[in-house]
C-alpha cells in the first residue's frame, strides 16, 4: 500500500514527469463539518474533506468520510479514497485508485473507479466501482440553489449498493443504503466559510435492511444537523 500511495504522488507531480516546468496547485475541501441529531438523543459527528493536489490534466485526489457515534464512542465510519483526478471532458474528471474503508473491524481495501463532475441544471454528479471481495458501486447528487447571494439551499442524494454480501459492513447483497438530505446554508466569508442547518435521513433496503433487522438495528434513521463548510 505504501509504494502504491508514493505511485500516485509521484503521477500527481508533473514536474518530476516532464521536463518543462509546470503550476501546480492545491486546494482543500471540509464539505461537512457537522452534527446529527436523532430525536432520541442519539449523536453523530460527521467530517466529509477533499483535497488536491496537481496541474489541470491530473491531481492527487484524498478524500474522506469520518462518522463518529457519540452515544457509543466509537468510529462508525472511516472511508476514504486516494486516487489521481483527470479530465475526460469538458464537465466531466475520472477517479482512478484506492478506497480504503475502516468500519468497526478488520479494515478492507479495494480499487476505485468513480467519474465527477457538472451536470445539467449545475447538478453536482458522482460515483464509483469499489473493485475487491466485497465489490459495491456508490452514485451521488447535489444541486446548491441560490435562494440570495449569500444564502444557499443544497438537497443531496447518495445511494450505495452492495454486490456481495459483507457482514462487517452490515451490507446483504443487493441491498441498498440511501443517504437524503437538505442544508440550508449562509455562506459568511466569500464562500470560504458558510455554516449550515438542516436535515438527514438514511434508509436501508433489501438483503441490507434485513441483516439490520436481525441485529435489532433500526433500518431508517432521521436527523435534525447544524455544521459548517469551510473551503481553502
Amino acid at each position: 500500500m505504501k509504494k502504491f500511495l508514493s505511485f500516485l504522488f509521484v503521477l500527481a507531480s508533473p514536474g518530476l514527469a516532464v521536463a518543462t516546468p509546470v503550476d501546480n496547485f492545491w486546494s482543500l475541501g471540509i464539505e461537512k463539518l457537522e452534527t446529527r441529531t436523532q430525536a432520541g438523543g442519539d449523536q453523530f459527528n460527521v467530517a466529509e474533506t477533499s483535497f488536491e493536489y496537481g496541474d489541470d490534466d491530473k491531481r492527487l485526489l484524498i478524500k474522506s468520510v469520518y462518522e463518529y457515534s457519540v452515544e457509543e464512542s466509537t468510529v462508525e465510519k472511516f472511508d476514504s479514497i486516494v486516487g489521481i483526478k483527470f479530465p475526460v471532458s469538458s464537465f466531466y474528471d475520472a477517479v482512478v485508485g484506492a478506497r480504503i474503508d475502516a468500519p468497526n473491524g478488520e479494515d478492507q481495501y479495494h480499487g476505485y473507479f468513480g467519474m465527477q463532475g457538472l451536470a445539467e441544471q449545475f447538478i453536482h454528479m458522482g460515483g464509483g466501482i469499489s473493485v475487491s471481495e466485497h465489490p459495491s458501486v456508490k452514485f451521488g447528487a447535489e444541486y446548491e440553489g441560490l435562494i440570495t447571494n449569500w444564502i444557499t439551499l443544497a438537497p443531496s442524494f447518495e445511494m450505495t449498493v452492495p454486490f456481495k454480501d459483507n457482514p462487517v459492513r452490515g451490507d446483504g447483497a443487493g441491498g441498498a443504503r440511501t443517504e437524503f438530505g437538505v442544508r440550508l446554508s449562509y455562506d459568511a466569508l466569500d464562500r470560504t466559510i458558510a455554516p449550515y442547518i438542516g436535515v438527514h435521513q438514511e434508509r436501508l433496503f433489501g438483503e441490507t435492511a434485513a441483516l439490520a433487522r436481525s441485529e435489532g438495528k433500526a433500518t431508517s434513521k432521521f436527523f435534525t444537523v447544524i455544521g459548517v463548510r469551510l473551503l481553502f
